[in-house]
């Protein structure tokens, strides 16, 4: 993603540089005011805890009004009243991948998704719509909530006590499982291959954004891509647009399923 947009931007004659926050509010304030000293032409913020109201706002408003053109790729924060975000519709890629599941025999279908992120509440709202379309039971016990910090414990320890409880929970009463992420989906397979749970022959388990992680495993990620253009690719579309006025057109997104070998089709 870095790479893209440093490549692009390069040829426009603009220099990119980047901040890494690590997901942490008082890093991502440091960096803010460190900015607002010289404020940039533009700035990507991937946000944190997008389905929180952020202690940072004040500074986003700030650095707006000197003028930086803001884009934010995946959601903001409810109080964060400046800049462009971009959203694709999380609740329809939802609803497919889910769609997709009942439609191959799925019907105990389980979730994980980040808790404080805005883009897992409407993908978990789109899996709603469709269990309840075909009359499906919504399990409670089959929905399982992570936090930023949960997430960055899984990423440096990949047989992490939470997650393998999760897979535990999940191995036991699911026959499917939708991660809010591949990053997710591939954690998950690996805890699950670690405790002797074949996938898909025992659980199914898919993810979204087709990332380079789909194919990073010994079996391939069913997954959901945004298109026809990437996050990166509107982000950078969306910036140019704030940057240059209708220097480039806009497209609407919509969900493309990429099937992988990590979801099977149950047999009656």
């Amino acid at each position: 993603m870095i790479s893209e947009l440093s490549r692009i931007f390069d040829g426009l004659h603009y220099q990119v540089a980047v901040i890494i926050t690590g997901a942490d509010t008082q890093r991502e304030r440091s960096a803010l005011r460190t900015l607002i000293k010289e404020p940039p032409r533009g700035l990507f913020a991937w946000g944190n805890h997008t389905a929180l109201p952020s202690p940072n706002a004040d500074l986003y408003h700030q650095l707006a009004a000197q003028g930086t053109s803001i884009v934010f790729p995946e959601g903001r924060c409810p109080n964060i009243m400046v800049g462009k975000t971009l959203m694709t519709d999380q609740i329809s890629g939802g609803d497919m991948l889910t769609e997709h599941l009942v439609l191959n025999g799925h019907s105990k279908i389980g979730m994980i998704l980040m808790e404080d992120d805005i883009i897992g509440h409407e993908r978990y709202l789109g899996y709603c719509r469709s269990m309840i379309r075909h009359d499906l039971p919504i399990s409670d016990r089959l929905i399982f909530k992570v936090s930023s910090r949960q997430m960055n414990q899984i990423r440096h320890d990949h047989s992490n006590r939470d997650l393998s409880k999760i897979a535990a929970c999940l191995s036991s009463d699911a026959t499917a499982v939708i991660c809010q992420t591949d990053e997710l989906a591939f954690n998950l397979i690996r805890v699950f291959e670690s405790h002797k749970i074949r996938v898909p022959e025992m659980i199914s388990v898919a993810g979204f954004d087709n990332s380079y992680l789909r194919t990073a495993g010994r079996i391939s990620l069913t997954t959901m891509q945004p298109c026809p253009q990437s996050v990166t690719q509107q982000a950078v579309t969306a910036m140019r647009n704030l940057l240059q006025p209708g220097s480039v057109r806009e497209e609407k997104n919509s969900w493309k399923l990429i099937r992988g070998g990590s979801t099977i089709q149950l047999r009656g």
